[in-house]
């Protein structure tokens, strides 16, 4: 009796060392876990401005042939005003 006692007594010592090594592992995945969600958090914010950098740079990009296509018609004009200017013989 004594002997199955003390057999008893060594699997409840392995399975209370089994169950601290579990709960110390878990702690760690649950610290892993914290970081890996504030990593993620950050990789959507960075996300979120690239894209918004990205809409900026589209607008712009619009814009910047607009403004090129625009100078092209001041361009013109100033010719055609020269032409006519000189046609006419106005200084």
């Amino acid at each position: 009796m004594e002997q199955r006692f003390r057999e008893i007594d060594s699997r409840l010592d392995r399975v209370e060392d089994r169950q601290e090594k579990l709960e110390k592992e878990l702690k760690g995945h649950e610290l892993e876990f914290a970081e890996m969600k504030v990593y993620v958090k950050e990789i959507y914010k960075r996300m979120d401005t690239i894209s918004l950098t990205l809409e900026a740079m589209k607008s712009y990009s619009g814009n910047k042939w607009d403004t090129f296509i625009e100078k092209i018609l001041w361009v013109a004009l100033g010719i055609i005003g020269t032409y006519i200017a000189t046609k006419l013989n106005i200084k």
